[in-house]
């Protein structure tokens, strides 16, 4: 039996460079307004999720999703580019934001981000996996802060944080490649657990280790746009894409389909335009 399983991540719900639907009314009655960037950003969202579903029908295959991490935005560090702090009104866009997911999807995994996003716990990523009936954890939580699975045979290993720091193995392909180089050391001792795939978010930048290692690592693109935060380290200039991945899975083996969407440059200012 072919499994379908689509990976989107870091969609920072509530963040005003993250994914919006056009308008959206907040619980004291004000509607908010998605800016042209977040039009774009939702024309291409819903792009996806058609693409994903007409794989599934010609596929006829069952459709797992993993949101790996960082759904929703509470920044503790700045508040400034948030949209609002009330929690009911985050929750809710973000079910509004995934309604095209779920219209399609046959089974949900979240996993959990990173607190400084989503609070403590990561409990707004919580709250959001209850919401949606997301598939629970082994602790009996709905979402998940390591998830294991097998699909079609293939066997994944998904976590938001990659967990790259300079005291590991280091290998090719950056990031993903020391994760790869990571993961075969910590499962050498025990070879059958070993998985497929690995999975991996946060650092808003593609990376893959490829068939460097016997593990393929893979560091996911986001669905936020470049923050202000994101200016001060120098990524004014480069167009970060946003996107997710498709695996199809069939009896262990398995075919992947990079889904990738990149902003155009502005346009040069010239003096005509004073």
């Amino acid at each position: 039996m072919t499994d379908l399983v689509c990976i989107v991540s870091d969609t920072h719900i509530n963040s005003r460079v993250g994914l919006l639907p056009p308008s959206m009314k907040l619980d004291d009655g004000d509607t908010i307004k998605a800016s042209k960037a977040q039009r774009w950003q939702w024309h291409q969202w819903t792009q996806f999720w058609n693409e994903v579903a007409e794989e599934k029908r010609r596929s006829k295959a069952t459709l797992y999703t993993i949101i790996n991490g960082d759904v929703a935005d509470l920044n503790k560090h700045s508040t400034s580019q948030m949209i609002t702090t009330n929690i009911a009104d985050i929750v809710k866009m973000c079910s509004h934001v995934f309604e095209p997911c779920l219209e399609v999807t046959d089974h949900v995994f979240v996993t959990r981000g990173t607190e400084a996003h989503a609070l403590d716990n990561a409990s707004l990523d919580e709250l959001f996996a209850r919401d949606i009936d997301a598939v629970e954890s082994d602790d009996g939580t709905s979402s998940w802060w390591w998830m294991r699975g097998e699909f079609g045979g293939v066997k994944f290993d998904v976590a938001h944080h990659p967990g790259t720091g300079s005291l590991i193995p280091h290998g090719a392909h950056g990031p993903a490649g020391r994760i790869a180089a990571r993961m075969v050391y910590d499962y050498a001792r025990n070879p059958s657990q070993t998985p497929d795939i690995a999975i991996r978010s946060h650092n808003h930048l593609f990376s893959d280790s490829g068939e460097t290692y016997p593990i393929r690592a893979i560091v996911t693109e986001p669905w936020q746009l470049t923050t202000s935060f994101g200016h001060r380290i120098g990524m004014s200039g480069r167009l970060m894409p946003i996107g997710g991945l498709l695996f199809t899975c069939d009896r262990g083996n398995y075919s992947l389909r990079k889904l990738s969407y990149t902003p155009k440059h502005r346009r040069y200012w010239t003096k005509n335009e004073l």
